[in-house]
C-alpha cells in the first residue's frame, strides 16, 4: 500500500494539545469523506 499526503492549514485555538490533535484528525477525515481520493490528484 502506498502512502499519500495532503496538507491543510487550520487556525483553531483549543484548550490543550490533545484537543487540537483530535480536532485536526477529525477535520482531516471530514475532508477525505467529502472529497474522496480526488484530493490527491
Amino acid at each position: 500500500m502506498r502512502s499519500r499526503a495532503y496538507r491543510f492549514v487550520r487556525a483553531d485555538r483549543m484548550g490543550s494539545k490533545d484537543d487540537l490533535i483530535a480536532l485536526a484528525i477529525s477535520k482531516g477525515r471530514q475532508i477525505i469523506d467529502e472529497q474522496g481520493t480526488g484530493i490527491f490528484n
